[in-house]
């Protein structure tokens, strides 16, 4: 019995000598290769607009253009960067056009009738269309980008309309300004432009053209006896220091600028950056902009009361009409030159002839 539970003790051991010298035989399996780390995204595309204006940098329009810059870098992650050029540095009016025309520069801002391409951009100055409401809807609204879309065939992108002064004026040194009757025979300064040629010469007075810089000498020596201009552009540059009388009101029109982006480079962003310009920060810039003229009328309609002997601020419906009377073959000629398109959004937003 002894022998067979030696025989069997040493079966057991045999076996599992042999099981161990299997397992130490046996090869230790190699461990999974490590992932390829995931590859650096690349960066994302980086697109330059330059901007010039002919603005001072203090002026509405270069605060604009100012917010739009910091608002597109903001949306865009530092995506789109917008090189400003203020004052006239690289190019006045009319160099800025013909630049975003030919795709030197990518943007431009410009006041209505400097681009040159048609007669439509006239009505956005136009008398006896535009009230503060109708102003504020091409701005903030579809309607502006609407309204240059026939732009396109010229090549460039119509981004909208933006406000310099929501209402003109005229400034005068003869006396009060009631009625149209007031300046007949007067000698009005304007700029070089058909629309103040045709407001000024509507309301019986002399329209003369000549630079901005030549005014004070002209009004010292008699060659004009007043000025038509932007509302609160003329009083902030002191012509209520200047010249004792004024008449103002949207019912001359007002101060708007368009905004224009060369179509190559339009096409040449991302849907995505598109949309972030169109639908995010523009809608940002124009509310700012519209609050900031509205703003710039209070403050400087009320600097001009207290310097000036009489400034009329044409108010009712007696006195409106009177005015448009004056005034109405010149909305109606504007608009039968100008785009079909263009005019129809202007009398859809104005209710003109209604």
């Amino acid at each position: 019995m002894k022998k067979v539970s030696k025989l069997w003790l040493g079966v057991v051991l045999v076996l599992t000598l042999a099981l161990l010298l299997v397992a130490c035989a046996a090869p230790t399996p190699e461990p999974a290769p490590a992932p390829e780390p995931a590859p650096a995204p690349e960066p994302a595309e980086e697109y330059v607009i330059k901007l010039p204006h002919d603005s001072p940098v203090t002026h509405i329009v270069s605060l604009t253009v100012e917010k739009f810059a910091e608002l597109c870098d903001q949306y865009s992650n530092g995506q789109i960067k917008v090189d400003i050029y203020p004052a006239g540095q690289l190019y006045d009016s009319k160099g800025s056009a013909q630049a975003v025309l030919m795709g030197t520069t990518q943007m431009a801002i410009l006041a209505s009738g400097k681009l040159g391409v048609d007669p439509s951009e006239n009505l956005l100055n136009a008398p006896g269309l535009w009230t503060r409401d109708s102003y504020y809807e091409i701005c903030t609204s579809p309607a502006g980008k609407e309204f240059l879309q026939h732009l396109e065939a010229s090549g460039l992108h119509g981004l909208g309309v933006g406000m310099n002064s929501i209402s003109q004026g005229i400034f005068s040194s003869i006396g009060p300004i009631n009625t149209p009757d007031d300046l007949v025979g007067q000698k009005i300064r304007i700029p070089p432009a058909q629309v103040p040629e045709l407001i000024v010469g509507s309301l019986g007075a002399s329209p003369i053209a000549i630079p901005y810089a030549e005014l004070i000498p002209a009004l010292e020596r008699g060659m004009v006896d007043g000025v038509f201009t932007g509302w609160t552009s003329g009083v902030s540059k002191g012509l209520d220091e200047v010249l004792d009388y004024a008449v103002s009101s949207a019912i001359f029109g007002g101060s708007a600028f368009t905004v224009v982006v060369n179509q190559a480079f339009w096409e040449s962003l991302t849907p995505e950056l598109q949309d972030i310009i169109e639908n995010k920060v523009w809608p940002e810039v124009t509310e700012w902009n519209f609050a900031q003229a509205e703003q710039n009328e209070i403050e400087l309609t009320a600097k001009a009361q207290e310097a000036m002997e009489d400034v009329n601020r044409i108010e009712g419906a007696d006195a409106m009409k009177i005015w448009a009377d004056a005034l109405k073959t010149v909305p109606a000629d504007l608009l039968k030159e100008s785009d079909p398109s263009a005019a129809n959004v202007v009398i859809e937003l104005t209710g003109y002839g209604k």
